[in-house]
């Protein structure tokens, strides 16, 4: 918030929770603040470091009589990331006119890689199935199913890694041992015979920017065959047709 000394004073503000900006906010962002009452708010324009603006149309101003006022709904998605600055006119029924500000930082990108680009998606491994070859057999099948989730460079301590398992969604904070270690580790329910487990991953920053998803998926099949009734097929038959009477004997003829 920002003051001005004197007769007329111009305060404004955009409102967030953590004063970031992230890329599910950049086009929805709201302002309040107040001036003198009896005053009017001849504009309010937000800069980007680089010199890039955008003008609040007056039409968004709701200007209240004991002088506060809200804007809703602003696009700020033109902007550069980095710090904002939110200018606001206002002139008195004196006919003084001044300009106060606010500053914001605004960052869209997930993680924190040192060259500023996206840290990409975390991969996901169902580590059950040896092979890779989305099916878990008989000898891949041992207790709960495994999974990891390989933690990208650019990933910090204290980010949040969200989880959904069939459907079913949790989140865990990235700790320094899993960057470190370059993963997160764990089990869930082995799925049942014919049933198939999906594991979506990714990974939200502090900011609240959130990577795009990964995904990794298997199906349980230890019974060998393919009946419909999911009953093991029977062994094969092996016969000798040399040993015409099948006594398991190859006589002269």
């Amino acid at each position: 918030n920002t003051n001005l000394t004197g007769d007329v004073t111009v305060k404004t503000e955009i409102t967030d929770s953590d004063n970031v900006i992230n890329a599910a906010e950049d086009n929805t962002m709201d302002m309040s603040g107040s001036v003198e009452a009896g005053s009017t708010i001849d504009s309010i324009v937000v800069t980007d470091e680089a010199g890039n603006s955008v003008t609040v149309p007056s039409s968004a101003i709701t200007l209240n009589d004991d002088g506060s006022y809200t804007v809703n709904d602003v696009d700020l998605s033109s902007l550069d990331d980095g710090e904002l600055t939110v200018s606001a006119t206002s002139t008195d029924a004196d006919g003084n006119t001044t300009t106060k500000t606010d500053t914001i930082d605004k960052d869209t990108i997930a993680g924190d890689k040192t060259d500023g680009s996206e840290i990409d998606a975390p991969t996901v491994t169902i580590t059950e199935d040896v092979n890779n070859d989305g099916t878990i057999n008989e000898t891949e099948q041992q207790g709960d199913l495994n999974y990891e989730v390989a933690i990208p460079e650019g990933a910090v301590a204290g980010d949040t890694l969200n989880l959904d398992i069939n459907g079913t969604a949790s989140t865990v904070t990235i700790t320094q041992d899993m960057v470190d270690a370059g993963k997160y580790e764990s089990t869930t329910t082995m799925p049942d015979e014919g049933e198939s487990v999906n594991i979506t991953a990714s990974i939200t920053d502090s900011e609240g920017n959130t990577t795009e998803e990964a995904t990794d998926s298997a199906t349980v099949d230890t019974i060998a065959g393919d009946l419909d009734n999911d009953v093991e097929m029977a062994a094969p038959t092996v016969t000798i047709t040399e040993d015409t009477n099948n006594d398991g004997t190859i006589n002269e003829t």
